[in-house]
Order: C-alpha cells, then sequence, then structure tokens
C-alpha cells in the first residue's frame, strides 16, 4: 500500500487489516491503528526505521491474527501498547517450530520491555488465563499442526533435546519436569507483558497427557480447580480428536476437585485416578450411558478410584436409557471384585471347589458379587421427582442412589433353552400319527457364544475338558462313526454346527397294516 512511499510522520488509521508488506520502509515516526483490527500480515511494518511507538487503541476482533516479525528492522521502535476488549489474536508463524516474535532483532527481555497490552475495565491477572492458553506454544515454538497439538510437538522436542543432551535414566519424567517449567516460565513472561501482578509456580489450565498410537491419556490436572469438563476445549486437543484414558493419579494435585464432567466416547479409567482428591464429594458426571472400563487394579483386591467410595456421586446423562445404571454395574462388578470378567473369576472360584457343578460355583460368585454390586448402587445416583408435587415448585425432586438389592440385578451366565423341537415335513402327513420328534440335547456351556453382560456365556476352557474338544468335522458329523442303521432316516444339522436330529423314516405299509388292525 504505502510501501517505500516516503510515507512519514505520524499516521492514525481506522483500517481493520494491514496487509502484507504495507508500510514497509516508510518513514513514520508513530503509528496508531482505531480500528478494530482483523490482521496484522507478514512484514506490515519491517524497515521503518524511524517508527518510535505503535498503539492498538480498540484492540482485536473475534479470530484476528498477528504475523511474526512484523517489525523487525524497526530499530527505534520503543513501544507497542495494545488494548484488550476481549480477543486474544492468534500468533502466525512460518512454521509449527519457528517462535513468534514482533521483532527478530530484539532479544526476549527486550521484547518483554518494550509490548505492553493493557485492558481497560480488568486487571492483567483477570485477562492472562486466555492469553497464555492461546499464546504459550506458538511463543515457545511448538504450534498445533494436523497431527499433533503444541503440547505433544513440545514434548517431543523436548525429549529429543534430554536424549541428545545423554539424559536417558527416567527419560518421560525429566520430560514431563522440563516441560512443564518451560511453560511455566513462559506463562510468566506473558503476565509480565499483562502487568499482571501474580507470577506462577505451574502452569495454568495445564492438563499434560500421554499419546501411544491414537489413544491419549490423561496424566494430570490443575491444581485449583473444583470444577473440570473434560472436553476437547479444556484439553487442548484437536478437532475430532477425543480422551481415551484417564491415567493413574491424574487429579493428585487437584485436591479440591468436586465436579468432572467426563464426555462421551471414554474408554476407560485407571486404578487411583483420583488419588489425593480431598474434597467431602467427588461428583462424576458421565455424558452418556457407556460406562468406561475398570484398568490396571490388582487382581484378587478389586479396583479402587483412589478415594473412599461414600465420597463419589456418578450420574449418567443418558436421557431416556433406563437401562443405562445397569450398563455400569454389569461393567464395573467384576473389576470391582477383583476380576477382569466373568471367565476369569468363574475359573478362580473353580480352582477352590474342584468338586463343585456350575450352580454351586455361581452360587458362590453371586456371594461375593453381590455387596460389590450394592457398593456400585451406592455410587450411581440419578433424580427422582417427589410423587405428588408440581413440577413449577421448588424441592420437586430429590437426589438419590440407587436401592440395594439382595439378588443380583444381571445372570451370571445365560439361562438354557428348553430343547427345540423339529416338526418333519406337512407334505403327505397322516393327520393321526403321531410325530416322532427327537429333542436337541442340552447344549454345551463350552459352545454358548453370548458374551451380553460382560459373559462368556460359560465356564473357561480347562485342559483335557473332553466336553470342549470338538466332535467331528466342521459340519458337526461324527466322522469315525460306523453306524449305518439310520441311512434312510433324515438328519437335520443344528445350527451350533456340532448336533444333529435324526428323524425316523416312515413306517411301512405292512406296519401300518398291522397297527391298525391292533387297533380296531
Amino acid at each position: 500500500m504505502f510501501a517505500d512511499s516516503g510515507l512519514e510522520g505520524e499516521v492514525v488509521t481506522a483500517v481493520s487489516e494491514v496487509g502484507e508488506a504495507a508500510f514497509q520502509s516508510t518513514n513514520i515516526t508513530k503509528l496508531e491503528l482505531n480500528g478494530y483490527i482483523q490482521r496484522l500480515d507478514m512484514n506490515s511494518f519491517v524497515d521503518c526505521k524511524s517508527l518510535t511507538g505503535v498503539s492498538i487503541t480498540r484492540g482485536f476482533e473475534n479470530n484476528s491474527s498477528i504475523y511474526t516479525g512484523l517489525f523487525s528492522a524497526c530499530s527505534a521502535l520503543e513501544d507497542i501498547t495494545i488494548a484488550d476488549f476481549g480477543n486474544v489474536p492468534q500468533l502466525l508463524t512460518f512454521s509449527a517450530s519457528s517462535a513468534f516474535t514482533f521483532n527478530y532483532e530484539w532479544t526476549w527481555q527486550d521484547t518483554l520491555q518494550r509490548v505492553h497490552i493493557r485492558s481497560a475495565w480488568e486487571t492483567g491477572d483477570d485477562i492472562a488465563p486466555s492469553y497464555v492458553k492461546k499464546w504459550r506454544y506458538s511463543l515457545l515454538g511448538s504450534m498445533d499442526t494436523p497431527n499433533a497439538t503444541g503440547y505433544m510437538n513440545l514434548w517431543d522436542n523436548t525429549m529429543l533435546d534430554l536424549m541428545f543432551n545423554g539424559t536417558w535414566e527416567d527419560l518421560y519424567a525429566e520430560t514431563d519436569a522440563a516441560v512443564k517449567q518451560k511453560l511455566v516460565d513462559v506463562e510468566n513472561d506473558i503476565r509480565t507483558m499483562l502487568g499482571a501482578e501474580t507470577k506462577v509456580e505451574e502452569p495454568s489450565e495445564f492438563y499434560p497427557y500421554r499419546v501411544r498410537g491414537d489413544y491419549i491419556t490423561l496424566i494430570g490436572a490443575p491444581s485449583d480447580k473444583t470444577t473440570i469438563d473434560l472436553d476437547n476445549e479444556t484439553l487442548g486437543l484437536l478437532d475430532g480428536w477425543r480422551l481415551d484414558y484417564i491415567g493413574e493419579g491424574a487429579f493428585s494435585n487437584t485436591k479440591n476437585l468436586e465436579y468432572l464432567i467426563l464426555e462421551s466416547g471414554l474408554a476407560g479409567i485407571e486404578q487411583d485416578a483420583f488419588r489425593g482428591v480431598e474434597s467431602d464429594t467427588l461428583t462424576m458426571t458421565f455424558m452418556d450411558g457407556n460406562p468406561p472400563e475398570l484398568l490396571n487394579f490388582t487382581p484378587g483386591e478389586g479396583y479402587s478410584f483412589g478415594i473412599d467410595e461414600s465420597r463419589i456421586k456418578i450420574y449418567i446423562l443418558a436421557w431416556g436409557d433406563e437401562e443405562a445404571y445397569l450398563r455400569f454395574i454389569e461393567k464395573w462388578i467384576y473389576p470391582m471384585a477383583g476380576y477382569k470378567n466373568y471367565a476369569e473369576m468363574y475359573a478362580a472360584v473353580a480352582a477352590g471347589m474342584p468338586d463343585a457343578a456350575e450352580e454351586e460355583i455361581h452360587a458362590k460368585m453371586e456371594e461375593i458379587l453381590l455387596p460389590v454390586e450394592n457398593r456400585i448402587r451406592r455410587m450411581l445416583w440419578h433424580r427422582e421427582w417427589i410423587p405428588g408435587a408440581s413440577e413449577f415448585e421448588e424441592g420437586t425432586t430429590v437426589d438419590t442412589h440407587y436401592p440395594e438389592v439382595d439378588k443380583l440385578s444381571f445372570e451370571l451366565a445365560p439361562k438354557k433353552q428348553e430343547p427345540e423341537m423339529v416338526e418333519p415335513d406337512d407334505q403327505n402327513r397322516n393327520p393321526e400319527e403321531k410325530d416322532d420328534l427327537t429333542p436337541v440335547p442340552e447344549p454345551n456351556p463350552g459352545t454358548d457364544t453370548d458374551t451380553s453382560n460382560g459373559n462368556t456365556g460359560e465356564p473357561p476352557t480347562i485342559d483335557g475338558d473332553a466336553a470342549n474338544e470338538p466332535a467331528g468335522d466342521s459340519t458337526g458329523k461324527d466322522t469315525g462313526s460306523t453306524d449305518t442303521s439310520a441311512d434312510d432316516a433324515t438328519v437335520l444339522p443344528m445350527p451350533d454346527g456340532k448336533h444333529e436330529i435324526v428323524i425316523p423314516p416312515e413306517p411301512s405299509d405292512s406296519t401300518s397294516t398291522e397297527d391298525e388292525g391292533e387297533t380296531e
């Protein structure tokens, strides 16, 4: 626009966008931008050697941006003052690994002395969280990329630096500590630009996590939080991503945590995830009816959230899904009893009862599991309408946990089905003749494939158990049989592929005549 035009003196303009190299190499001495700024582009004011001060008096619009190095070679520039009106501009660089700067010739201390951001009605401490969260990774040269967040890039680069410097022992812990310190330092520098009085000892709004393959595990949370919503915005994740797991001790630093919102799709919560939380009550709200797995517990001891269960309240926001709480019970009951699933528990109990029948083993399992189900029920809360109360009155609802039971709310194994009767073809059928039907044999528990409710529907396979050995070829027929007495019979294979129904041939005419004569 004005590049190399000889423009000089003080310039006041209400433009919202300053294009690439717009004022490059002019002789302006002072610049006042009194419009709502949308974009300050690449090299906007480069080589303005007479420029001493810049004022942006009305701040930035939403989704605005500043390009790195826009005041480079402005050797006389001593002050950049930016008014804050609630919108924080994005800092743009040439690459994700390039740190943003206002002037390439400035040291970081020069930047802190010359850049001032002030709000007309809020303190620097008030506006600091929004600037810190949006600027810290850009100032550290670790911006978001299509496949990684700024935090991930910072963590990876820090780990590589430590490796090249010979740090191998406790590399993950060393990297975590180094990343945290970098974030503390850059936050305090941002706070200096904002005129904030408070300096921090831990990063604000910082939720560190591990990334293994395509899975994200939360490993930490801020110490000052009482309420946390683990959504993408809170965690700083890319669009379309989500948190998969909550790691052991993830909230050990968040001692006053009272409310936690768990977004849809959470896959698992590790043992002792809430160890260190000291609040009287911890309320967890799950945003759907799909319970996460309970992970990393010690076999035989049972899963623990890390705090006393009497302090936990769990709400499930699954409108219209009356069975949601039952899914939580069925999914959590085995881990909280110390077993991965039904099969593992069955094997463990059966090992201590070598001569017991399946019914006896199930009875023992129910004896163990019933108290566990009631423990879960005491944690699962819901809101009930008070009978007779109007929905427009105050106090029309009451929060209570699900009632305890004296019998498991689900069956340990599917019920055995009644023998299925298969009738012969109706064509040419003698209506006075009784059907000669062969009932289906009782199903072998080892062949039941129903895995609902977390059960396998069968006792675990034990070596040498003939009941679970194959009995012929893939069609279910016993190829070793030499019996030919049923050659003329009709053979109907069963859907399980292991059993069949034999329907005898129709009686001969002579037999029928004799039978009819006897009847008469």
